[in-house]
């Protein structure tokens, strides 16, 4: 969503020259890019994956106040506005939180079989690695989670 705003900056300040048939035609133009937009940030992988990267914040947060990661997941989904509740459907777990890192896996209702995982810490000091459900996908850098295909 960061990026919409730039683009219709540019879109708007590039027709004002326009007439106003192709002020529809770029009105039109702008509308799909946000559908379009709106409809990716939907999709129950891309919501799983917005909730574990969430949960890196929640838990540096946590660690800075406490000198470890914490085993609860349940504050790790910020709900912004526009947010549908499909986002609230999210479903996190934490496997293993501790002083030296934490790993966890996420999941969505309607994306069946398929799963997002992620780790933070020192990859061999962790206990273990979680895989995805449907491929088997590992985490190949620490915060940023790695997740079945849509």
């Amino acid at each position: 969503m960061l990026h919409l705003v730039p683009l219709v900056a540019y879109v708007s300040l590039s027709t004002a020259a326009l007439a106003p048939a192709d002020m529809t035609f770029a009105r039109d133009s702008v509308r799909a890019v946000v559908v379009e937009l709106h409809e990716e940030a939907a999709k129950p992988m891309s919501l799983v994956d917005r909730r574990l990267r969430d949960l890196v914040v929640q838990q540096e947060t946590w660690f800075a106040k406490e000198g470890r990661y914490g085993r609860n997941a349940y504050r790790a989904g910020q709900l912004r506005e526009g947010d549908s509740t499909a986002y609230e459907q999210v479903e996190v777990e934490i496997l293993y939180a501790g002083t030296v890192g934490w790993t966890a896996l996420g999941a969505h209702p309607s994306a069946r079989g398929k799963s997002c995982v992620i780790f933070v810490g020192a990859r061999d000091r962790l206990p273990m690695i979680p895989r995805t459900h449907k491929e088997g996908r590992t985490a190949d850098f620490e915060g940023i989670p790695a997740c079945d295909p849509h």
